[in-house]
């Protein structure tokens, strides 16, 4: 059986990309730059329909809310914009240039300190939208914005809760859950741990609920599924581990024989999840028992991100990476 390959490739970035992300019912994708440019591609014409210059410095990560985009760089700002009427935009760019248009309005930024390239996590719940990212300065402390009322939720979870928090080095990754009208944190350290913390956004207080330390290098990445009872992270190391969100317990645990996964990401269904590897690799395993199904081979230099979508009634995984390209897979 001959190996798969690329549906397409998306060209138009010049640096490596950093993020990816679906939205709009699976019907555009948002990806973010080196070089702090932002492509908002139209997934049925595989064209771009806007593209501009977010950030001064590298882009992190982006993700969409409904009609606005936040963007996370290394200029120390997480910025969030007005998405034009995209549908709109698409009918202009068939016989126009995408960069040529006007960009989207910026509606307003929030400061933080960019000293480590964790990136933030978005939690839309009934009344507020939830932004999640490291404290300022050198430190394992995580804050949390409201991005609808605009100030700060919950300011530098961890401080004074456990004496060995110290010990544990930059926080790494973050994820947002909510769980019966709960929030919680999920946190990968520089140490290879992960925490959970219960987050009340009424009090502005976080208490740590678990706390566990498999991997031996620093964590990368954390994806959670869609019915928000287990994560899966991956490290500089070789492991994947699942973890119940509930009580912290390892509920599955591989080796690969390569270490270096930058990314993971859930499919919405609960039935795989994909990794982006330092070698390149893109990895598709079983969200069940983590037994791998599929290695795909496109990019040639290391892969920094993936993630899912669904249209016409197809399973689509996209990747980026280092060589400033797009890969997009058919998936089961």
């Amino acid at each position: 059986m001959n190996p798969p390959t690329p549906q397409y490739i998306f060209r138009g970035h010049q640096a490596a990309i950093n993020t990816l992300c679906y939205f709009g019912d699976d019907q555009f994708i948002a990806s973010g730059d080196g070089d702090g440019i932002i492509i908002v591609w139209k997934m049925k014409t595989r064209r771009p329909v806007l593209k501009w210059k977010a950030h001064e410095e590298s882009c992190l990560c982006v993700k969409v809310y409904k009609d606005r985009l936040v963007s996370q760089g290394r200029d120390d700002k997480i910025q969030v914009w007005q998405l034009p009427d995209l549908e709109e935009i698409a009918v202009v760019v068939s016989v126009s240039d995408a960069q040529n248009l006007k960009p989207p309005t910026l509606v307003f930024h929030i400061p933080y300190d960019s000293l480590n390239f964790c990136k933030f996590s978005l939690c839309i719940i009934p009344d507020s939208v939830l932004l999640a990212f490291p404290s300022n300065g050198d430190t394992p402390l995580v804050d949390i914005y409201d991005l609808t009322l605009r100030k700060w939720a919950i300011r530098t979870i961890g401080l004074g809760t456990t004496a060995g928090l110290s010990k544990k080095g930059l926080c790494m990754a973050v994820e947002l859950v909510e769980k019966e009208e709960k929030i919680w944190l999920l946190v990968g350290y520089e140490d290879g741990s992960v925490s959970m913390w219960f987050c009340d956004v009424i009090q502005r207080v976080a208490s740590l609920v678990w706390d566990v330390q498999k991997h031996k290098q620093p964590v990368l990445s954390m994806a959670v599924d869609r019915s928000n009872t287990w994560v899966v992270s991956t490290s500089a190391d070789n492991q994947i581990i699942k973890y119940s969100i509930q009580s912290g317990d390892v509920l599955n645990q591989i080796a690969l024989k390569k270490s270096g996964i930058a990314a993971v990401a859930v499919r919405p269904d609960n039935k795989i999840f994909a990794t982006a590897g330092h070698d390149g690799k893109i990895r598709v395993f079983s969200c069940s028992s983590l037994r791998p199904l599929a290695i795909l081979t496109y990019h040639r230099e290391s892969a920094y991100c993936v993630a899912f979508g669904t249209q016409s009634d197809c399973n689509w995984l996209i990747s980026g990476g280092k060589d400033a390209r797009i890969s997009l897979w058919a998936i089961y």
